[in-house]
């Protein structure tokens, strides 16, 4: 296992890289908050960089020395904090670093990524290839508005949101922390600057207004053009 030192460039490299992604993903998803129309546009310029074979296989790169970075990271965390005495972790409940609500919130939504993120890749990505091969391409924001109709209790739209603003987070607080590695510095203990939080609540309302934007409340999607393959796609995934 290579030094924390190590460990945390590679994070920081990894997850620039992947964040990459996360802007250029997230532009068409905000573009929802506009019109149905401006969403597709913006989400087939986006796909010439993103779904091109040399970015992908960079992007899986970059998501698996991430995920390996962190794991040994977490290890050498918890390998400190079990050296640690009582009266230390006592004096620090007394007194919380700056920045280590945000620090946490950060940890924890990149866990959560880490459990939904590969069935995320395989519903939009995957799946066409598998499923739609004649024209994966053809997947859009309708296959999702579909399955807005197919389950109950607006647990899609509920999931999604909240899948969307922890990758929000998590790129938010990362990009900072990884630049600060990279610069010989850390953020840990300091406060986290409030245009970031800004920014950050910003991206969780345009998520927000994006997914009821899909619901049909400001915005109209088409749903008679692609009907057949959102039929055959959602019987290949199970979702009836």
């Amino acid at each position: 296992m290579p030094s924390s030192a190590t460990l945390k460039k590679i994070n920081a490299v990894s997850g620039l890289g992947f964040a990459v992604f996360v802007l250029l993903h997230f532009l068409s998803h905000y573009a929802l908050n506009l019109s149905y129309e401006q969403a597709t546009e913006t989400m087939l310029a986006m796909r010439i960089i993103y779904q091109n074979p040399v970015f992908e296989v960079l992007l899986l790169c970059c998501l698996l020395a991430h995920m390996y970075s962190n794991a040994g990271l977490y290890m050498a965390r918890s390998k400190l904090a079990s050296t640690k005495k009582d009266d230390d972790a006592a004096k620090k409940k007394k007194q919380p670093l700056p920045g280590l609500t945000e620090l946490n919130a950060h940890r924890y939504a990149g866990y959560a990524l880490a459990v939904f993120i590969f069935g995320h890749v395989f519903a939009v990505r995957i799946a066409p290839l598998l499923f739609l091969p004649e024209d994966p391409g053809a997947y859009d924001y309708s296959f999702v508005a579909k399955v807005y109709e197919l389950v109950p209790f607006y647990i899609f739209p509920i999931y999604l949101s909240i899948f969307g603003m922890v990758g929000g987070w998590h790129t938010i607080y990362g990009v900072r922390s990884a630049i600060a590695t990279l610069s010989g510095k850390s953020v840990v203990g300091k406060p986290f600057p409030l245009p970031l939080k800004i920014v950050a609540l910003l991206s969780h309302a345009l998520v927000i207004g994006a997914l009821i934007s899909l619901e049909g409340y400001r915005t109209t999607v088409d749903m008679s053009e692609k009907a057949e393959l959102h039929d055959k796609l959602n019987a290949a995934m199970g979702i009836h």
